[in-house]
C-alpha cells in the first residue's frame, strides 16, 4: 500500500547533505522556495535538471500570480491527489489549503471525499467538480465545467491554470505512489 510508513521508497531518497555541485544547488533552490527538501524532491535526486524542471512548472503554476491564487491551486491540487487516493500529495496540499484560509471542515471532507464534499464558495465547488471530473475522466467533455467556471468569472487563463494544476498533480500522484513515499512525519506546518 503507498503512503505506508513502514514501506520504503524506491529508489532510496538523497540525502541533501550528502550532495555537490549541480545536485546541491538544485536541492537548496528547492530548500529556499520550499523552506525544506520534502521527500518528493529528496526523489528525484539523481538528476539535477529534473529538479529544476518540476520546481519551475511548480513556481509557475501556484506561485505566479497570473490567475489562481495559491488557495485555489492548493485546492485543486488536494482534490486531484484525494481523487487519485494519493495521501502523500493529499497532506501535503492539504496543510497549504489550510494556511492559506480554507475552512478546515471543507479540507477535512475535500480529502475524505473529494466528489461530494461541500463547498460554500461557487467557485471553489465549481474548480472542485472540474478537478474531479478532470481525474475521474481526463477524455470527456469538460464544457460544462469550464462554461461554469466562465459564468462564475473566471478568465480563460484562470481555466487554463486550474487545468494545468489538476494535470500537473495527477502527474506527482504517480510519481508519490510509484515511488511508495510515505509521508514525512515532520512535515505539517513546515513549508511555505
Amino acid at each position: 500500500m503507498p503512503n505506508d510508513p513502514d514501506r520504503h521508497p524506491f529508489p532510496p531518497l538523497v540525502d541533501p547533505a550528502t550532495t555537490s555541485g549541480d545536485l546541491r544547488e538544485a536541492l537548496e533552490t528547492v530548500q529556499g522556495a520550499r523552506g525544506q527538501v520534502a521527500d518528493i524532491w529528496r526523489s528525484m535526486a539523481y538528476h539535477a535538471p529534473l529538479i529544476r524542471a518540476h520546481l519551475a512548472i511548480y513556481q509557475a503554476l501556484i506561485f505566479d500570480r497570473w490567475g489562481l491564487d495559491r488557495r485555489q491551486c492548493e485546492l485543486l491540487g488536494t482534490v486531484t491527489s484525494a481523487v487519485n487516493g494519493c495521501r502523500y500529495c493529499s497532506m501535503h496540499h492539504g496543510a497549504p489549503l489550510l494556511q492559506e484560509g480554507q475552512d478546515p471542515a471543507e479540507v477535512a471532507a475535500l480529502k475524505a471525499d473529494p466528489e461530494g464534499a461541500p463547498l460554500r464558495n461557487p467557485g471553489d465547488d465549481a474548480l472542485r467538480r472540474l478537478a474531479v471530473k478532470l481525474t475521474r475522466t481526463p477524455s470527456e467533455d469538460h464544457r460544462p465545467e469550464m462554461g461554469r467556471l466562465a459564468e462564475l468569472g473566471f478568465t480563460e487563463a484562470q481555466r487554463l491554470q486550474a487545468v494545468s494544476v489538476v494535470a500537473y498533480f495527477a502527474m506527482m500522484n504517480r510519481i508519490a505512489d510509484g515511488l511508495d513515499l510515505p509521508l514525512e512525519p515532520d512535515y505539517l506546518g513546515s513549508t511555505r
